[in-house]
């Protein structure tokens, strides 16, 4: 064959072409690629007959009890799907490097990682060796990046509150929010009477005026800052954590409009790339927000742009309730269809232009130019952190497609699970990182499961003949398939990420599979291709008419979630999870799905396990506020009850979404447990009595009397005959309290400080 003719062209065939260059230069590159992946199959052939040679070595070693030999030989015959188990030891190395409450000595993790190395060199032969060795490595490196990674990151956080103080710097991000002004991220530089080595590299702060700011300005403000808020209660969130990975050293609100400044110096690497950036996104923003202003235009740009700041809480409470708020969530689903719409779209067009059928290859051409387009709508969306877990495993799908490799397979996920969290371990953590990856692995394990069932049945099926003409069973075909597919990926998915939302946010969308089945048809069909549409039309200033149609859209799928949001049983309340029947639910998951041979269904028994003990988490008798003038106890019926006062709504809301309630702080009657006079109040708990004092001069006589004293302000007489007493300097160091009475009339308190530990983040 000729040199640099496309493979499987003549030159005889290529005469009447025009001359075109660049197609032949594209064409070049795709059969590069060609011939990469052509390499790595090669070696993965090469890599697993030399593996095999292993089996009859590990037979002759295997012990002689029967169940052990089954073990091993059925780990042997699964040895392809061995890596998928990486990123789970990786994740668990994570793990409990942030459940530690103590921070970990370095020597101590480089000796255990050498420790692993050496094993995994010395003890190799066999097959329950390099699988030992190997999940031992990957957990100890899970440790060791998350350590690293945290100390990497280091950066000053505000120590104490201050007022009002001039502070300058450079927007970094504007979040909208109603009914006005925004949310600001700022790369500070200077804050008035406050050291450059403890000047927080980054601030949050809330302005409720108009502004005129773009990403990239210097800025001048006067702010009030506070360190950044602590857990409500032990093992709850923590935003101290995660703002210290995002180096946000303070958060607070602007006590005077924002002014720009051109005097700041040392401009940060990059701020003008994201500076050009974020005025784009507010730029199309503004165009959206003139075609279709309100509501709908806010739920647009948060498809769009990612700002959903000005999303009406009441439309993202019927999303939460009726279990679609993944569809503002800009993750897995969003980039998919963006990206596979505008694969599938050029694919179609290139296949249509006969030059460009005969020169290019066109499926390797259309997934490079759908692998740009992800990036470019990662950019526009925000990159959040969700966004960019997609793009990673939408990258490397299209990837896959360019190397001629599968491009959606357990393998894809794992490893983009495992480039993820090598770049940031925190990310573990997150939320939208746990059910993003639940619903990809249970949607990926279950198709393959059911093409391999419908290849085993593909002979021994016998079809009916059709009772419908030819032009009526395609579009019957497509309808049913879209109805199917709906139905089962949203049981699946839902079934994956239920337990990660019951643990982390106390509450089950039980109607999730109506909402989806009448609300992902609109979306995917009408929503999300014009939301593309609206990007490739936007330059030209003809996005109008996708806007119109797309804002249609937004309107059918919100009434689906008013409606099934207003059903009584759309959502279940659930009380606190214990970490280990989570732990153990997440782990029998993965062995259901990560395993392909029968014994995969073992992975049932920790996931019975995990559900029989998800309720038997202690709930507590007391909580104690940040503040020491909120306190809520349990009452004989099981519930909790509030000590009378104002303030304090978002811990209520938090306490009451982990005791397992639905009901509104404000409409939660307050007070009907506690007795008060001028001197304070009181109330039992279990037989105990619990005072809490207004003043100083009545601590005396609570003192002879309580068994539980709680107090806002500092305690300045000893209190022998209470057990437990808590203070205003015990809040401060130690945060919320809770208390726990036993039958036997005993105390026990656990407190946030001691749940958290002595941590980068919580000193």
């Amino acid at each position: 064959m000729p040199r640099g003719l496309p493979h499987g062209l003549r030159r005889d065939q290529t005469a009447g072409l025009p001359a075109m260059a660049p197609h032949r230069i594209v064409a070049q590159m795709s059969e590069w690629v060609t011939r990469a992946g052509r390499f790595l199959t090669r070696f993965s052939a090469w890599r697993g007959r030399r593996l095999t040679r292993h089996r009859a070595t590990a037979r002759s070693i295997t012990a002689k009890t029967t169940p052990v030999r089954a073990v091993i030989e059925t780990l042997e015959l699964e040895r392809a799907r061995w890596f998928l188990w990486v990123p789970v030891a990786f994740g668990t190395g994570i793990g409990i490097y942030f459940s530690l409450t103590h921070e970990p000595r370095g020597w101590l993790l480089i000796g255990l990682l050498a420790l692993t190395i050496a094993a995994r060199i010395v003890w190799r032969r066999g097959t329950f060796a390099p699988v030992a060795t190997g999940l031992a490595f990957w957990m100890i490196a899970g440790l060791v990046a998350a350590s690293a990674r945290t100390h990497l990151i280091a950066a000053p956080v505000l120590r104490e509150p201050i007022t009002a103080r001039m502070a300058a710097g450079f927007v970094e991000a504007i979040e909208p929010r109603l009914p006005g002004g925004a949310r600001i991220t700022m790369r500070l530089r200077a804050v008035q009477g406050l050291a450059d080595a403890a000047r927080p590299e980054r601030v949050r702060f809330v302005w409720a005026g108009r502004h005129d700011l773009r990403v990239g300005d210097g800025v001048s403000v006067r702010l009030s800052l506070q360190p950044p808020p602590i857990p409500v209660r032990p093992g709850g969130y923590d935003f101290a954590r995660r703002a210290w990975f995002q180096q946000i050293g303070a958060v607070g609100f602007a006590v005077a409009p924002p002014v720009r400044t051109t005097r700041l110096p040392v401009r940060p690497a990059l701020l003008d790339e994201t500076g050009w950036i974020g005025g784009l996104r507010a730029d199309i923003a503004a165009r959206i927000e003139q075609h279709v202003p309100g509501e709908t235009g806010a739920v647009i740009n948060a498809l769009i742009v990612g700002k959903r700041g000005k999303v009406p809480e009441a439309t993202l409470e019927h999303l939460r309730r009726s279990g679609l708020s993944h569809m503002l969530a800009i993750s897995g689903l969003h980039m998919a269809m963006i990206a596979g719409a505008l694969f599938w779209l050029l694919r179609g067009a290139l296949a249509a232009v006969p030059a460009f059928a005969l020169n290019l290859r066109i499926k390797k051409t259309a997934a490079l130019c759908a692998l740009l387009g992800g990036i470019a709508y990662l950019a526009i969306s925000g990159a959040s952190v969700a966004t960019q877990r997609a793009a990673i495993m939408i990258g490397l799908m299209l990837v896959a497609i360019l190397l001629d490799r599968p491009a959606i397979s357990l393998r894809n996920v794992a490893l983009a699970a495992l480039i993820i969290l090598l770049i940031a371990p925190e990310n573990l953590l997150e939320i939208g990182f746990q059910m993003s990856f639940a619903a990809v692995v249970g949607l990926v394990a279950f198709y393959e499961w059911w093409t391999a069932r419908r290849e085993v049945r593909a002979d021994q099926d016998v079809r009916a003949p059709p009772l419908l003409p030819a032009w009526l069973q395609m579009p019957m075909r497509a309808g049913q398939g879209l109805i199917v597919g709906t139905l089962v990926s949203t049981f699946v998915a839902g079934l994956a990420v239920a337990p990660f939302g019951a643990f982390h946010f106390h509450r089950v969308a039980q109607l999730s599979l109506i909402a989806n089945l009448l609300a992902m048809p609109v979306f995917t069909v009408v929503v999300m291709p014009m939301a593309l549409v609206t990007l490739l039309t936007l330059p030209f200033g003809l996005e109008g008419y996708a806007l119109g149609i797309m804002a249609w859209g937004i309107e059918q799928v919100v009434a689906v979630a008013a409606m099934v949001s207003a059903h009584p049983s759309s959502v279940r309340a659930t009380s606190l999870m214990a970490p280990a029947a989570f732990v153990a639910m997440v782990f029998g998951g993965l062995w259901l799905c990560l395993w392909r041979r029968a014994w995969r269904f073992a992975g049932l028994i920790p996931i019975a396990l995990g559900f029989a003990a998800a309720g038997l988490q202690t709930a507590p008798d007391v909580l104690v506020g940040r503040n020491g003038t909120l306190v809520a106890v349990r009452n004989a019926d099981g519930s909790l009850d509030v000590s009378p006062g104002r303030g304090g709504t978002f811990e209520i809301e938090r306490w009451l979404e982990a005791d397992g309630s639905l009901e509104i702080p404000e409409a939660k009657h307050r007070g009907r447990s506690f007795t008060c006079d001028e001197t304070g109040c009181a109330v039992r708990v279990r037989g105990r009595l619990l005072a809490m004092p207004r003043t100083p001069a009545n601590v005396a006589e609570d003192c002879r009397r309580a068994d539980i004293i709680v107090m806002a302000f500092d305690q300045a007489l000893p209190c022998p005959s209470a057990q437990i007493v808590i203070d205003r300097a015990a809040i401060a160091t130690r945060g919320v309290h809770t208390l726990f009475i036993s039958t036997d009339g005993m105390i026990a308190q656990e407190t946030v400080a001691a749940a958290r530990g002595v941590r980068p983040w919580s000193r």
